[in-house]
């Protein structure tokens, strides 16, 4: 996330993070100067937990619209493979994404097996109707 804000060098910039594990750890680095600059202008990122698998992110209806509103991210990258492009996950993903903005997140080739798929990494823009359209 810390990568994410020194590229962009933007004050009106937004980066947040969401995962199930890890986000006290994640915030105590963000937050030490040792280890991540501030350098930048754009702000600390943030952290919290939500789940892309679950419908609105499992996240009750205030803290949806305040920390995910939708289609309100320019680039919003999944570290976890969905089941497909028609899956609610990917569904949920893409509805962050402006128009004009970026989706990358690896979609399963196969069935899952053992709650593991092998993926292709895959980059998609979200086009004037809302529709996700892949971009070689």
């Amino acid at each position: 996330l810390q990568a994410f804000a020194m590229l962009s060098d933007n004050p009106r910039s937004r980066i947040v993070g969401i995962d199930l594990h890890g986000v006290q750890s994640a915030r105590k680095l963000l937050s030490d100067p040792s280890t991540a600059t501030r350098a930048s202008s754009t702000p600390c990122p943030e952290v919290f937990v939500a789940d892309v698998t679950k419908e609105d992110f499992g996240l009750d209806d205030a803290d949806l619209h305040r920390l995910l509103p939708d289609a309100s991210f320019d680039i919003v990258n999944l570290g976890v493979a969905v089941s497909g492009e028609d899956s609610p996950a990917f569904e949920r993903a893409i509805g962050l994404v402006r128009i004009g903005g970026v989706l990358t997140a690896p979609v399963c080739d196969g069935p899952a097996e053992g709650g593991r798929c092998q993926a292709t990494f895959r980059k998609y823009e979200r086009d004037e109707e809302g529709r996700a359209m892949l971009v070689d």
